[in-house]
């Protein structure tokens, strides 16, 4: 993350070159992938593993997951959402922002 961190500051200016767009591609190929294979709907039969809902925020993001299994560590995942703060919601107090990316992920799935 350090290296990203440099790379984006306010002091640097940022070449898009083609080693950059490569890496977007393989990312993108790859959050894709994950998405296709490993993304499944909610089993709402009785005695089927606990669905979860995890969140976390601070002020440069928000984010969670729906999953479901009995350790939420290891459930399968069935959505998962992420977003930069507003301006605005990057002064709330660090309670206001977990609960903002609770509520959010909630309001996306």
């Amino acid at each position: 993350m350090g290296h990203l961190h440099v790379l984006a500051s306010s002091t640097n200016s940022f070449q898009w070159d083609q080693t950059a767009q490569q890496a977007f591609k393989e990312v993108k190929a790859k959050a894709l992938a994950f998405r296709d294979e490993y993304i499944v709907p909610l089993d709402y039969t009785p005695g089927v593993g606990a669905i979860n809902l995890v969140t976390d925020g601070c002020a440069t993001g928000i984010g969670g997951v729906v999953n479901q299994g009995n350790e939420w560590q290891k459930a399968w995942v069935a959505a998962f959402f992420s977003a930069k703060p507003s301006t605005t919601q990057q002064k709330y107090p660090v309670h206001k922002i977990k609960m903002l990316a609770g509520m959010e992920t909630m309001m996306r799935y």
